[in-house]
Protein backbone atom coordinates (compact mmCIF):
# COMPACT_ATOMS: atom_id res chain seq x y z
CA UNK A 1 0.00 0.00 0.00
CA UNK A 2 1.71 3.28 -0.90
CA UNK A 3 1.27 6.33 0.89
CA UNK A 4 0.04 9.46 0.01
CA UNK A 5 1.76 12.08 -1.47
CA UNK A 6 0.91 14.94 0.71
CA UNK A 7 -0.91 13.85 4.42
CA UNK A 8 -4.37 14.44 4.54
CA UNK A 9 -5.32 17.86 6.27
CA UNK A 10 -6.53 17.90 9.74
CA UNK A 11 -9.35 20.46 9.57
CA UNK A 12 -12.13 20.79 11.95
CA UNK A 13 -15.44 21.03 11.04
CA UNK A 14 -16.91 24.15 9.08
CA UNK A 15 -19.19 25.51 12.03
CA UNK A 16 -17.68 24.08 15.02
CA UNK A 17 -17.79 26.37 17.96
CA UNK A 18 -14.26 27.80 18.28
CA UNK A 19 -14.30 26.37 22.65
CA UNK A 20 -14.87 23.24 20.96
CA UNK A 21 -12.22 23.15 19.00
CA UNK A 22 -9.95 24.93 21.64
CA UNK A 23 -10.93 21.76 24.43
CA UNK A 24 -10.06 19.54 21.59
CA UNK A 25 -6.57 21.20 20.95
CA UNK A 26 -6.30 20.86 24.71
CA UNK A 27 -7.49 17.38 25.32
CA UNK A 28 -6.53 15.27 22.55
CA UNK A 29 -2.20 15.42 22.94
CA UNK A 30 -3.22 13.68 26.58
CA UNK A 31 -5.39 11.72 24.58
CA UNK A 32 -2.82 10.54 22.28
CA UNK A 33 0.08 10.63 24.43
CA UNK A 34 -1.70 7.48 26.87
CA UNK A 35 -2.63 5.57 23.89
CA UNK A 36 1.37 5.95 22.54
CA UNK A 37 2.01 5.25 26.49
CA UNK A 38 -0.76 1.94 26.13
CA UNK A 39 0.81 0.36 22.84
CA UNK A 40 4.72 0.68 23.78
CA UNK A 41 3.54 -0.97 26.56
CA UNK A 42 1.77 -3.84 24.34
CA UNK A 43 4.57 -3.75 22.04
CA UNK A 44 7.14 -4.89 25.34
CA UNK A 45 7.55 -7.93 27.29
CA UNK A 46 5.48 -6.75 30.22
CA UNK A 47 2.15 -6.15 27.99
CA UNK A 48 -1.10 -7.44 29.36
CA UNK A 49 -4.58 -6.79 29.06
CA UNK A 50 -5.05 -3.84 31.59
CA UNK A 51 -2.58 -1.94 28.70
CA UNK A 52 -5.15 -3.10 26.09
CA UNK A 53 -7.95 -1.59 28.05
CA UNK A 54 -6.16 1.62 28.50
CA UNK A 55 -5.38 1.69 24.35
CA UNK A 56 -9.04 1.17 23.79
CA UNK A 57 -9.89 3.82 25.99
CA UNK A 58 -7.68 6.75 24.88
CA UNK A 59 -8.47 5.70 21.37
CA UNK A 60 -12.09 6.01 21.77
CA UNK A 61 -11.63 9.43 23.55
CA UNK A 62 -9.75 10.42 20.35
CA UNK A 63 -12.64 9.27 18.33
CA UNK A 64 -15.08 10.95 20.16
CA UNK A 65 -13.64 14.17 20.26
CA UNK A 66 -12.95 14.28 17.04
CA UNK A 67 -16.00 13.27 15.62
CA UNK A 68 -17.53 15.68 17.53
CA UNK A 69 -15.10 18.81 16.00
CA UNK A 70 -15.41 17.43 12.34
CA UNK A 71 -11.47 16.26 12.22
CA UNK A 72 -12.60 13.35 10.07
CA UNK A 73 -8.87 11.78 9.79
CA UNK A 74 -8.26 11.42 12.94
CA UNK A 75 -12.33 10.23 13.78
CA UNK A 76 -11.83 7.63 10.56
CA UNK A 77 -8.35 6.57 11.87
CA UNK A 78 -9.47 6.13 15.68
CA UNK A 79 -12.08 4.12 14.82
CA UNK A 80 -10.32 1.42 12.77
CA UNK A 81 -7.55 1.03 15.77
CA UNK A 82 -10.83 0.97 17.98
CA UNK A 83 -12.43 -1.66 16.05
CA UNK A 84 -9.03 -3.60 16.27
CA UNK A 85 -8.46 -3.14 20.09
CA UNK A 86 -12.31 -4.31 20.18
CA UNK A 87 -11.42 -7.41 18.42
CA UNK A 88 -8.35 -8.33 20.84
CA UNK A 89 -9.87 -7.75 23.86
CA UNK A 90 -13.39 -9.75 23.05
CA UNK A 91 -11.01 -12.53 21.97
CA UNK A 92 -8.65 -12.02 25.07
CA UNK A 93 -5.75 -11.50 22.92
CA UNK A 94 -2.79 -9.18 22.74
CA UNK A 95 -1.48 -7.77 20.00
CA UNK A 96 1.73 -9.61 18.24
CA UNK A 97 4.91 -7.31 19.31
CA UNK A 98 5.45 -6.01 16.04
CA UNK A 99 2.03 -4.49 15.76
CA UNK A 100 2.95 -2.27 18.32
CA UNK A 101 6.46 -0.80 17.23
Amino acid sequence: MSMPATPPAVEFASDINPLLAEAFLDEAPAHASRFSEAVSRLGSDDASLDDLVLAQHAAHSLKGSSNITGVVVIAEFTHRVEDVLDWLADNGELPPADLCH
